[in-house]
């Protein structure tokens, strides 16, 4: 019986199947380092989920969209990682929406209601 569950078995299964899933168009983040896939394995809270928000290009239908990192070891925690635990955490660059493209300044006040839901 072959399920979906399977491929979370082993690293090998996983990291197989994540591949299969770009080679058939689907964003994915980058796979991270070996050392920060162990110690998230291990609950390791100096592993941070990071990404940047974008904004859209001409063609796309939404003004923005998120970039994720790959999984990335920092050097320190911090009190909210500790407490809360790093793994409910997504740092995000956020771009300077005094600089908006040309294109989407048409409709400012489109974006900043949508910002602001």
């Amino acid at each position: 019986m072959s399920t979906i569950l399977s491929v979370f078995d082993n690293d090998e299964n996983f990291w197989t199947y994540s591949k299969h899933l770009r080679e058939q168009g689907l964003t994915m983040p980058p796979a991270p380092s070996r050392s920060a896939w162990q110690a998230a394995g291990r609950g390791s809270e100096l592993v941070v989920r990071t990404g940047r928000v974008m904004f859209g290009t001409g063609r796309s239908q939404s003004f923005l969209k998120l970039v994720l990192d790959p999984l990335q070891l920092e050097t320190t925690s911090n009190r909210f990682f500790r407490h809360f635990g790093a793994h409910r955490f997504l740092k995000l660059v956020i771009p300077s929406f005094g600089r908006i493209p040309q294109p989407l300044k048409l409709n400012r006040s489109h974006i900043d209601l949508r910002v602001q839901e």
